[in-house]
């Protein structure tokens, strides 16, 4: 599975934004492919994940279920914090 994540400028804890859907859920994807295709509908000009790193400093980063179930944690505890 693949998510797409920006490294954040700075010293923080966790040092990477991940692309959230609507419902501020974790989105992941197949394949880079799949990911490049999601951000070139979005009106990203980019041919693969090479392009989306240079053009817009965002990473198509595999991840495994244990670590997705991890990150979409963090996030959800993130989100409940700031309300």
């Amino acid at each position: 599975m693949v998510v797409l994540r920006r490294h954040m400028e700075g010293i923080c804890l966790n040092p990477y934004e991940y692309m959230l859907n609507d419902e501020g859920d974790l989105l992941n994807f197949k394949n880079q492919q799949q990911a490049v295709e999601f951000c070139k509908e979005r009106g990203l000009d980019v041919e693969d994940g090479e392009d989306l790193w240079n053009k817009y400093g965002i990473e198509c980063h595999e991840i495994d279920k244990a670590q997705f179930a991890q990150v979409s944690k963090d996030i959800k505890q993130n989100q409940k914090e700031e309300e």
